[in-house]
C-alpha cells in the first residue's frame, strides 16, 4: 500500500566496488518485488537477490512511486478563499493510495487557484496517483483539487421536468443540489438545441430561469447518455509542424489542456479556425457531432487538435 508500480519506469545496473545491483532511473522511484518494497537488489552467484521488505532470489522486479499522503498536495499554492483544503486519508490495503473526500463535491483548480472544473456533489472522493496528481478516473487527473463549501439554500423555482423535442427527449431529469444541477455517472447535462440537444458543463437555477455555462437562459435541462468516453480524443490535424495535444473529453464536453488552443479544419486547403477551447456535443436522433460555442457543427470530415 502507498505505492503504485509502473512497468514503464526504467531500471538500470550500477556497480559499487565489488557489488553489482539494480536501481530505478527515476530517483523518486523504488524497487518492488511481488508488491513489496525492496531496499536493495544485488547480484549474488549469478542471481538477483532482494533484501528489505521482501527478500530472496527473484527474477521479477519493477519500479514503484509513492502515492500516499505526502505525494499529492492538499491545496493550490494560492489558496482561493471560496474553497477548502482537502483532508487526506492514509493509503490502506483496500484503497492502495491516499484518498481525499469532500462532502459537497470538489473542484479542480490551477496553481493560481483559478477554477478549471467543478464536479457535482455526488462525486466526492478522489485518489492520489504516483504522478503527484489527484485522479478522478483512469484518464482524468488534476494537480490541485479542493473542496466545495456547503451549498446555500436555493429558493429560486425552476422546473425539474427534462427537455423534449420533436425528435428526441432527455434520458432522465437533472439532479438538483441547492441551485446547482448535475447528472449521474455516464450521463451529461444537456439542453434543447432546435430539434436536437447540446451538452453543458454546468447549469444553475436563477430567478430568470436555468442559467447555463455559456450564459444562455433556458427553461429546461436534462441528462443524456454520453456517447464519448472520458479521456483524450484524437482527430489529428494533418501536415502541421506545430506541437499538438489531443483534447480531453469530460461528460461529452471537450477541452484543450492549459496553454493550448483548439484548431479545426475540414480539408488540407482550409485555413485553421479558432472556435475557442471548448467543444460541446450535439445530440441527434442518429449520429452525434461536436459543435462550437457559436453553433458551428464539426461533421465527420473535420479534424481538430490542441495547438
Amino acid at each position: 500500500k502507498g505505492y503504485e508500480c509502473d512497468e514503464a519506469l526504467g531500471i538500470q545496473y550500477y556497480v559499487d566496488i565489488d557489488v553489482t545491483g539494480l536501481k530505478c532511473v527515476d530517483p523518486k522511484a523504488v524497487l518492488a518485488v511481488k508488491k513489496k518494497i525492496a531496499d536493495v537488489i544485488h547480484c549474488h552467484d549469478d542471481e538477483w537477490v532482494a533484501e528489505g521488505g521482501c527478500c530472496g532470489i527473484t527474477r521479477s522486479f519493477v519500479c514503484a512511486r509513492a502515492c500516499d499522503v505526502a505525494a499529492c498536495p492538499a491545496e493550490s499554492p494560492r489558496n482561493p478563499l471560496n474553497y477548502g483544503r482537502l483532508a487526506i486519508e492514509n493509503a490502506t490495503e483496500s484503497t492502495k493510495c491516499a484518498v481525499a473526500k469532500c462532502q459537497y463535491g470538489f473542484v479542480a483548480v490551477d496553481d493560481n487557484g483559478s477554477l478549471l472544473f467543478e464536479y457535482p456533489a455526488h462525486t466526492h472522493t478522489v485518489s492520489c496517483s504516483a504522478t503527484g496528481k489527484w485522479s478522478v478516473s483512469a484518464t482524468e487527473k488534476h494537480s490541485y483539487v479542493m473542496c466545495k463549501g456547503k451549498p446555500k439554500p436555493c429558493s429560486d423555482k425552476c422546473t425539474n421536468k427534462p427537455w423534449q423535442t420533436s425528435s428526441l427527449k432527455a434520458t432522465s431529469p437533472a439532479i438538483r443540489d441547492g441551485c446547482e444541477y448535475s447528472c449521474p455517472a455516464g450521463q451529461a447535462l444537456s439542453r434543447r438545441n432546435g430539434k436536437w440537444a447540446i451538452t453543458l458543463t454546468s447549469a444553475k437555477c436563477t430567478p430568470r430561469g436555468i442559467l447555463t455555462d455559456n450564459g444562455l437562459i433556458t427553461d429546461r435541462i436534462g441528462c443524456m447518455k454520453c456517447d464519448v468516453p472520458d479521456g483524450p480524443i484524437v482527430r489529428q490535424l494533418e501536415r502541421t509542424n506545430r506541437n499538438t495535444k489531443p483534447g480531453i473529453s469530460t461528460k461529452c464536453v471537450l477541452r484543450c489542456p492549459k496553454g493550448y488552443d483548439l484548431r479545426y479544419r475540414e480539408n488540407e486547403s482550409d485555413r485553421f479556425l479558432a472556435p475557442g477551447n471548448v467543444l460541446y456535443r450535439q445530440i441527434r436522433a442518429s449520429e452525434n457531432f461536436w459543435i462550437t460555442r457559436n453553433g458551428f457543427v464539426l461533421t465527420r470530415s473535420f479534424r481538430y487538435d490542441c495547438v
